[in-house]
């Protein structure tokens, strides 16, 4: 698949911040009639409870796969200090540790785990439209550098379990071994 998301961050108030985002997102194995093109976004309040150092978060995802539109976004995040930042949230947490900075950046060290997964118009074996679900669950250990202006980059390794895999034109649920994850991304 190959998505954009483009994000809004209006202030409410000195300590009530909007996260707002919207994307756009082809999903598909591009060879059936339907691109599986999808929009998704969340609507989300982060309240820094005490400045610079706890934040509560509450909203909502519309992921807007085959078989889930809509989950929960909930938890703390806390910063006991300027290299620390414990992200304890449903359905992605991270635990992160600063490394190093320097002009303009920062690297960062962290752990992280959730739920994991999506849905992808394809063309079955055959040959009939047909979507594909996944769903899992995640751990991971990643290194990331973050840039200023919200740029960076990141890479990380992981472990996958708890795999569920249907199709939407046949009934039942095949559950693949556990497995590895390499992945990396950028920010800009």
């Amino acid at each position: 698949g190959t998505y954009l998301d483009l994000m809004w961050l209006p202030k409410i108030s000195p300590s009530l911040l909007g996260i707002l985002s919207v994307g756009t997102g082809w999903y598909s194995d591009f060879e059936g009639p339907d691109d599986g093109f999808r929009l998704t976004g969340r609507a989300i309040a982060r309240y820094d409870w005490t400045p610079d150092r706890v934040q509560l978060v509450l909203g909502v995802l519309y992921i807007n796969r085959y078989d889930t539109k809509l989950i929960p976004a909930a938890g703390v995040i806390w910063k006991p200090n300027d290299d620390l930042n414990f992200e304890m949230t449903f359905p992605q947490a991270k635990l992160a540790r600063r490394l190093t900075w320097g002009p303009g950046f920062e690297n960062w060290v962290y752990f992280a785990g959730g739920f994991g997964g999506n849905s992808w118009s394809i063309l079955n074996a055959a040959g009939n439209p047909d979507v594909l679900i996944l769903q899992d669950w995640r751990l991971m250990l990643g290194w990331e550098q973050k840039r200023n202006g919200g740029a960076g980059y990141r890479i990380e390794i992981g472990y996958v379990f708890s795999r569920e895999i249907e199709f939407a034109s046949t009934p039942g649920t095949f559950y693949p071994d556990d497995t590895l994850l390499l992945r990396g991304g950028l920010a800009f």
